[in-house]
């Protein structure tokens, strides 16, 4: 069959050459990318990242009143992740006086009560001062009851008066002179005068007994600075030193905290809540050791009066800890979830 020119023509336009297929070929490489590359985004947008604690991946709040570190809003309540906890009383048991630990009375971990006793020093040579101050004492009371000189001054007194008045009658009756009269009055005056200083003295041997009831109780309190006691109710946190070390006056024997009620802390936004309206609201304090999770009571008690630059105030709650046993399960240290109510 032969071909017109008009063919040829048709036949040359209809078919592409080797640079117009590279362009389309190219072409269809791109788009085929790009929507690679949009699939790819959105299967991103829908998973987890990975290699992210889930602590500190943002949760979504659509109500956009959390609050602090980490919270949200479920049922009126505001929740607040890793919490810290805190002692209120941790108190250092100090050695009152220089000497040698005689004994420890407590372990570690042991529960104490107010005013048990928990230690002592040696206290030999405290008692033996306190020994001699108690016979002091005695003896000076002994000398401040005496009213012997007193007495015996109160006679001559009286009878020098008696003498006075008689020698007067005498001179009335003019059987005597002045002379002997004035012997008289003279031991009168004597006899006054040696009355008036065996009170003073009576007044003395009362004040040195005095002084030396002073000198019993300081020596009682010093050998009572040698006995350890717990101030407070608590558990013995640690021991620092042991019976036959020395210790010099002010140094921390042992440590005792208290645990029956703890402090729990977390920060709300100034601008959402008012600090002040909290005060008195109840709390839900959330802890969990290993697969048990505890549930603790408390109440918001106050708040820091300063606020940081990111808006936040720290608020404090009591929460009344809880015992499994023998040991307490809320430790200070501690990260809990907490739970409060918002103000209406």
């Amino acid at each position: 069959m032969t071909k017109t020119n008009n063919d040829l023509e048709a036949t040359f336009w209809l078919r592409p050459s080797g640079h117009q297929l590279l362009g389309c070929a190219l072409c269809v490489l791109c788009a085929g990318g790009n929507i690679l590359a949009q699939d790819n985004s959105k299967k991103s947008q829908l998973q987890t990242p990975t290699g992210i604690p889930a602590s500190t991946r943002s949760i979504p709040n659509p109500t956009g009143k959390t609050t602090g570190e980490r919270s949200n809003l479920t049922g009126g309540w505001l929740t607040f992740e890793k919490c810290p906890v805190f002692a209120l009383e941790s108190i250092e048991i100090p050695s009152q006086e220089a000497g040698v630990i005689a004994s420890i009375d407590v372990d570690e971990n042991g529960a104490v009560e107010p005013n048990q006793v928990i230690g002592k020093l040696e206290g030999k040579v405290a008692d033996l001062e306190k020994s001699i101050a108690g016979l002091q004492a005695q003896v000076a009371a002994s000398e401040a009851n005496d009213e012997s000189e007193v007495r015996l001054a109160e006679a001559f007194v009286e009878e020098a008066q008696l003498q006075v008045d008689l020698y007067e009658e005498m001179i009335a009756k003019g059987t005597t002179g002045s002379a002997d009269l004035r012997q008289k009055q003279l031991a009168l005056a004597q006899a006054k005068v040696r009355l008036t200083q065996s009170k003073a003295l009576k007044q003395q041997k009362e004040l040195k007994s005095r002084l030396a009831q002073a000198s019993v109780f300081l020596s009682q309190q010093k050998s009572d600075r040698l006995t350890l006691r717990s101030p407070i109710s608590g558990t013995v946190k640690s021991i620092d030193h042991r019976p036959g070390e020395w210790v010099q006056a002010g140094v921390a024997i042992m440590k005792i905290i208290r645990l029956n009620e703890l402090r729990v802390d977390c920060f709300v936004d100034i601008d959402q809540l008012d600090p002040a309206k909290l005060i008195e609201a109840p709390v839900k304090i959330y802890s969990k050791r290993g697969t048990t999770e505890t549930l603790f009571a408390g109440k918001i008690a106050s708040y820091d009066p300063d606020v940081s630059s990111a808006g936040k105030i720290r608020v404090h709650a009591i929460v009344q800890n809880q015992k499994s046993g023998k040991h307490w399960l809320l430790l200070p240290g501690m990260s809990v979830s907490m739970q409060l109510t918002t103000p209406q």
